[in-house]
């Protein structure tokens, strides 16, 4: 059985304290009466709501610090799940798993020349151009 207190204004201490018991009594009363015996024979044990199609219910144990990283994401976005947040993670991480490996080196290659600055990739081009013509002279 699981009962609800609803506080409907007035001053919070006079409720939660032993003068409200009276008014907490009232409340429940009015709203839910009770019955002297009730039957949990057709009772189901597990959640209240089962979870949407194609969901599964787990529990798991993640570090503390991996859980507080997506709730600040979450925070950070102005608001959100953060279970989706990881939920969205392992499907990226999955999605990527089945990338054929040179695909996937593509990526990283993009991703890395992205970040390189212009002047320093063609200095790096120059370099190894040199290295090149160095190579070929000695070899004559």
């Amino acid at each position: 059985m699981v009962v609800a207190y609803t506080w409907r204004g007035g001053e919070l201490e006079n409720y939660l304290g032993s003068r409200g018991f009276a008014q907490r009594t009232q409340t429940i009363r009015g709203m839910m009466p009770m019955a002297a015996e009730y039957d949990f024979s057709k009772g189901q044990r597990g959640a209240v709501v089962p979870p949407k199609y194609g969901k599964t219910r787990i529990t798991i144990r993640l570090d503390d610090e991996v859980v507080r990283w997506f709730r600040s994401q979450v925070h950070a976005a102005g608001g959100g799940n953060y279970q989706s947040l990881i939920n969205l993670a392992l499907r990226d991480h999955m999605k990527r798993q089945a990338e054929p490996l040179e695909e996937t080196l593509r990526r990283i290659l993009r991703e890395e020349f992205r970040k390189q600055p212009a002047g320093l990739a063609r200095a790096q081009r120059k370099t190894a151009a040199r290295k090149t013509a160095l190579r070929k002279r000695a070899h004559k």
